[in-house]
């Protein structure tokens, strides 16, 4: 089996080889469309035959495969040949694939191996180790046992190349084969094939493989969850290191070899695949089928008790009930379908495939002509199937439910097929219906819903039923390929089951509760439909990875949890908590696991499918109840040292996510363990009987524990490192799996009596790399270590001999592990040996810098840095010097784009932010933010409200001004759910821009909300179009905002509330940068940057009420890409009491530096390079923002270099 013609779109096909003295001939067969024993199609051909005299040969086994070519490439169908006595050789041959086609010999090569032909039991091609390049495997029979051996063609090796060992499996216990009785596939999607091995045995199962390591002095893949299996738990590549390692078993009916042939076995993606991007592009170029075309539309189970009523049926027919069922079919044609359209069903089979074992069926018929399809009012063909309901019921755990007792029973499924001769399309043929499956019946909102039925994938029929076919099967699909924690099926099967039309939300309100009351009472799954399941999705692809979309939106209903996706945690808010040593915790992670919910994987979580496989399989009409609630009995945190051993009185602290001060501390036992203090002290037990805790542990995304053991302080979510789920979700998980105690596990990097570090450690970034430099004194080697999102599990980087005592290390921040690439976020942890004696870690977190714009500063030695990764979490960052040290701020909103952040110096709890980017409707170009309690920073604008009286249906007047509070000219008044924006303001009379009161009310409670920056340029209403710098400047005491409103050409004034005072500007006028003037609060220095560069600086004083101008300066300086600010003032504490002022030349890479004396502006040279710990280039490239730090009687310089950096620039600039 190979993709002999590979596409976006396609199918594998079966080649079959046949020979004789003459020669070999080859014949290509395409597959059926949908599982079924009927004859396959061979593909004509002009000539399948190889003459024996090009073969040079005897044909032992033939595979499918690409050793020459890519990824991608077309597969050739590749021949083991016996030649002489024992030698073997490989034949390339291109199969015959139309009639103008002919078999072709494209290579042949002797195979150089100690393998002897008659020997050989198997041959297979395969890419085994998910490398892209496929490899050649021989089974070998040696005295009764099965030797291994994997070959790849070195085209390295010469140029002719030739054969290469690979790696021999060194397993002792690989079974005798039937002859044939090794294939290569990927049954699983994993992204490399296993090993088919059919026992000669009859009666043992197949096994499937993985193969050895092909590079042993390499550790093992972890795999995507870091448990050394792919996702679908196969074991991946090198999982037993040395040997092949076996992934599952499967039996095959019937399976045995032709008389003196070896076994035809094979496999591969004979149903399909799909691998392009599925988009609205490619579906409108689809055509739309209008041949006759019999389809199976659904299957609907007729008579079913209330979801919702309980006892004494619990939503299933009583056991022995007749039970009907409508088989619907009709021609999606837009001719006549003729008569003679057969159908078969297999009423109540025990199996999904009895239909393929020669089983006969239950019931058949045959249906009369069908007409030609109106596809808003389609004809539907229905036929009445009824049988006995085969379950009884049991009680779930609890006592409180019943379920289907399949235990004992099984599983039960109907099976349709349909075949007509003029039929257009065959995968519409088929269908399994689960008897206990939950169904799927949406509404569409009009019948025209249904014309829109164009597919989505290519081959597939125009039927929107068919559609919503394939939705519930990729819904059940997604749960079969999920496991519990013994991975075993959670036994969700969803169907579709009809839909009806008329949406629920276009009735009247006071009709809507009632009709989804009804609605929910019959079916799992309704909900509203319009748009066409398949536009936009990769759903219909299944990769892995592609469980968002309407995959999730439908999944929903299927899932005990339901939506995951609230877990997400960002450094930003773990920054709050602090570790042993006062250092931020920094974690980014979720609920993690992958699931559609959390992480939009393809399939169910280990809780969730947990939590289905014990509770929920079987049932109707329940579901699980608060969930964040569930937790075991008790919670234990076990710190183990560096060779897994406990460590004793460790100190451990749990907080909630956000909270700086702890849920509870204490040092460890001599068991290395800590009790968490959750108690029993829960409400009232679920319906399953499980306990629900209302105290305890927090119930959130999540748990920060902190542990600190000698000078190693670490810190990790509860849960972290586990290959389940983190935090709250953790805690529901292990209330099934560990319900008395759940232990987890710290592990440091730290030994009892390591010396402590004695080395100092940073890590300058430049965009995502990263030059890590460790310093000590003495020669020794270093040990790195790297722990990332989501998992943060450790993993060694590698290990650097030091004759001087010193590290630098180039590393890439999105250098991919095995979960996946792209991420922004690292934690390095170093030790360092000396004489073969290891030392404790040091640890420091790093985050890309991107999109960086403004630079401020913080504390001392901290730097506010304005910068956005794509996702604005974060889009601020504090760096300590030119190393990131954690995230500052992240936003909901993933448009947002910060430029400057400015701290208010009177009042640290309060801080603004212009933003280059607004993803609010309308936009808002800045921010104001505040601090809780905790420390975390948030919007802040509520203004609270007030009650008064209607002047008009826009005015709002009140007893005493006073009672307006902060309230400002272009913030918002709410009366009643509707809002508007104030226009002006007099004494105790508030005027709206529009009407937002009636005129039979007199009195009003509003409320207000400040609104400063939204999108405008009405400069009294606090509006602002691409603002840059931000400075505060002091006038008696009191604070003023100093904003660049740069796209309206002015700068403007605001008090601390947000109030307009006064502000200046004027045509082409584009105020970038403000700079504080040292000597004096009330006066700063502003540049005006212009892209001809004839730029100025000017110079302002501010009087509490108005504007002085006293200079203008002219500066040979441009706006770098229009994102230049970068303007800095710092005394030169000379005896002129004279300042200098630095401003970024971005174009030209290089920052100016000027004095300033009374009434001139003299230049003091530039500086071009870049001093101190830095990654990237030892110059500026294109710095856009700047700042002075003092550092005794010097002044050092700081800027953002080219948006990916932080450095200092050039020398320190002296005092004198």
């Amino acid at each position: 089996v190979g993709d002999f013609r590979p596409a976006g779109v396609g199918t594998a096909r079966a080649a079959v080889a046949t020979a004789d003295a003459s020669g070999l001939d080859v014949t290509v067969y395409d597959p059926p469309q949908a599982f079924s024993t009927r004859p396959w199609t061979a593909l004509p051909a002009k000539d399948r035959r190889i003459p024996a005299d090009q073969l040079l040969g005897t044909p032992l086994f033939v595979a499918a495969g690409n050793l020459l070519g890519g990824k991608g490439d077309p597969d050739l169908l590749l021949v083991l040949l016996k030649t002489g006595e024992t030698g073997l050789a490989v034949a390339w041959v291109k199969p015959p694939l139309g009639e103008n086609e002919s078999a072709t010999l494209v290579r042949r090569e002797r195979l150089t191996t100690d393998a002897e032909a008659d020997r050989i039991t198997g041959f297979a091609v395969g890419d085994f180790w998910g490398s892209g390049e496929d490899a050649l495997a021989l089974a070998e029979s040696l005295d009764g046992a099965t030797f291994l051996r994997f070959l790849r063609w070195g085209r390295e090796v010469s140029p002719s190349a030739c054969f290469v060992k690979v790696v021999n499996d060194a397993s002792a216990e690989l079974p005798p084969l039937v002859p044939g009785g090794l294939a290569a596939a990927d049954p699983f999607q994993d992204g490399f094939d296993l090993l088919v091995l059919a026992p000669a045995d009859p009666a043992a199962p197949l096994q499937l493989r993985s193969a050895p390591s092909r590079q042993l002095s390499l550790p093992p893949d972890p795999g995507p969850v870091y448990t050394g299996r792919a996702l679908s738990r196969m074991p991946l590549p090198g999982f037993g290191r040395d040997v092949s390692a076996v992934g599952c078993t499967a039996t095959l009916e019937n399976l045995r070899s032709p008389a003196g042939a070896p076994l035809p076995l094979a496999a591969g993606q004979l149903f399909g695949y799909v691998r392009a991007d599925l988009t609205p592009e490619l579906r409108a170029a689809t055509p739309l089928e209008e041949r006759p075309d019999a389809e199976i539309c659904f299957v609907h189970r007729v008579n079913t008790p209330s979801l919702t009523e309980g006892a004494p049926q619990f939503g299933w027919p009583a056991f022995g009930e007749e039970t009907s069922w409508q088989v619907v079919l009709r021609n999606n044609g837009t001719s006549q379908l003729p008569a003679g359209t057969r159908v078969r069903v297999w009423r109540c089979a025990e199996r999904p495939n009895a239909d393929l074992t020669g089983a006969p069926p239950d019931e058949e018929w045959q249906w009369e002509a069908m007409p030609a399809l109106d596809p808003e009012k389609p004809r539907y063909f229905v036929r009445t199937v009824k049988g006995p309901w085969p379950w009884k019921l049991r009680d779930c755990p609890g006592g409180r439910w019943k379920r289907l007792d399949m235990e004992v029973t099984g599983e039960r499924w109907m099976i349709v097929s349909i075949d007509n001769p003029a039929d257009a399309c065959e995968r519409n043929n088929r269908l399994e219906v689960p008897w206990h499956g939950v169904t799927l019946h949406p509404l569409l909102r009009t019948a025209k819903s249904l014309a829109d039925r164009r597919p989505s994938v290519p081959g597939d029929p125009p039927s929107r039923e068919y559609l919503l076919r394939k939705l519930a099967d990729a819904v059940s699909a997604a749960w079969s390929r999920s496991g519990d924690a013994e991975n075993r099926d959670a036994l969700v099967r969803v169907f579709f089951d009809g839909y009806e039309t008329g949406w629920v939300s276009d009735l009247p309100e006071k009709d809507r509760d009632a009709r989804w009351k009804d609605l929910r009472a019959k079916y799992e799954g309704t909900r509203e439909l319009d748009a066409h399941e398949g536009v936009g999705q990769t759903w219909e692809r299944f990769g892995w990875k592609d469980g968002t979309g309407e995959l999730r939106e439908t999944g929903r209903f299927y899932h005990p949890i339901g939506d995951l996706t609230g877990g997400a945690v960002s450094p930003s808010v773990t920054g709050l908590t602090p570790m042993g040593n006062s250092l931020p915790v920094q974690i980014a992670s979720s609920y993690w696991g992958p699931d559609t919910f959390s992480t939009g994987h393809a399939m169910a979580g280990t809780p969730a499918a947990e939590f289905v496989r014990r509770f929920l399989a079987g049932t109707r009409g329940t579901s699980c109840e608060a969930w964040w609630e569930l937790a075991p009995d008790r919670v234990s945190i076990r710190v183990l040292d560096r060779a897994g051993k406990p460590v004793p009185d460790a100190t451990v602290s749990v907080y909630g996510l956000g909270r700086s001060a702890p849920i509870r501390t204490g040092k460890t036992d001599a068991s290395g363990k800590f009790d968490t203090g959750h108690a029993p002290e829960g409400s009232a037990p679920d319906l399953f009987g499980r306990k629900r805790w209302k105290k305890g542990l927090p119930a959130e995304a999540g748990v920060i524990v902190t542990v600190s053991a000698g000078d190693c302080h670490d810190a990790v979510l509860l849960g972290g490192n586990s290959t389940e789920a983190h935090g709250r979700y953790a805690l529901f998980h292990h209330a099934m799996v560990n319900e008395q105690e759940w232990i987890f596990d710290v592990a440091l990097n730290w030994a009892p009596g390591a010396p402590a570090a004695d080395f100092t450690l940073e890590a300058p970034v430049q965009g995502t790399a990263v030059e890590l430099r460790a310093v000590a004194a003495g020669a020794r080697t270093w040990r790195v270590w790297r722990r990332q999102e989501p998992s943060w599990h450790r993993a060694l980087v590698g290990e650097y001999p030091s004759s001087d005592g010193s590290l630098l290390l180039p590393l890439d921040l999105t250098t991919p592990d095995s979960w996946g690439k792209d991420r922004r976020r690292v934690r390095f942890e170093v030790t360092s040996v000396v004489d073969g004696v290891e030392s404790g870690s040091r640890s420091i977190y790093v985050t890309a810098v991107l999109n960086a714009l403004g630079l401020a500063r913080w504390t001392e030695e901290q730097f506010a840095v304005s910068a956005q990764g794509g996702t604005a979490d974060p889009y601020a960052l504090v760096t300590r010097l030119t190393s990131p040290e954690r995230e500052l701020l992240a936003h909901p909103r993933s448009g947002r784009t910060a430029r400057k952040i400015l701290r208010m110096p009177s009042k640290p709890s309060r801080a603004f932010v212009t933003l280059k980017a607004s993803d609010s409707e309308p936009p808002v170009f800045l921010e104001m933010l505040d601090t809780d309690a905790s420390g975390a920073w948030a919007p802040r604008y509520d203004l609270g409200g007030t009650r008064g009286r209607r002047g008009n249906v826009k005015e709002l007047r009140v007893k005493d001004g006073k009672q307006l509070g902060e309230l400002n000219v272009g913030d918002f008044v709410t009366w009643n759910g509707r809002s508007a924006r104030v226009s002006s303001i007099r004494l105790d009379a508030v005027t709206l821009e529009k009407p937002i009161f009636d005129m039979t009310t007199d009195v009003v409670q509003v409320t207000f909300t400040r609104a400063p920056g939204m999108a405008g340029d009405r400069a009294p209403s606090r509006e602002l179009r691409d603002p840059r710098a931000l400075l505060a400047v002091t006038v008696k005491d009191r604070e003023y905002l100093v904003v660049c409103d740069t796209g309206n050409e002015r700068f403007v004034v605001w008090d601390d509330t947000t109030k307009y005072i006064c502000g200046y500007g004027g045509p082409k006028f584009r105020p970038c940068g403000l700079a504080a003037d040292p000597r004096d609060p009330r006066v700063f220095f502003v540049v005006d940057r212009r892209a001809d560069r004839k730029s100025h600086v000017l110079r302002f004083t501010f009087n509490g009420q108005g504007l002085e101008k006293d200079h203008t300066w002219n500066v040979d300086v441009g706006d770098w890409e229009g994102d230049e600010q970068g303007l800095a003032c710092r005394p030169m504490r000379d005896e002129h009491d004279r300042v200098q002022l630095a401003v970024t030349d971005g174009s030209g890479g290089r920052i100016l530096l000027f004095t300033v004396t009374p009434d001139r502006l003299v230049p003091n040279g530039d500086i071009a390079a870049v001093t101190g710990p830095h990654a990237g280039p030892d110059s500026l490239r294109n710095p856009i923002d700047c700042l002075f730090v003092p550092k005794d009687r010097e002044f050092r310089i700081f800027a953002v270099d080219g948006r990916d950096r932080i450095v200092e620039a050039g020398a320190a600039v002296k005092g004198k």
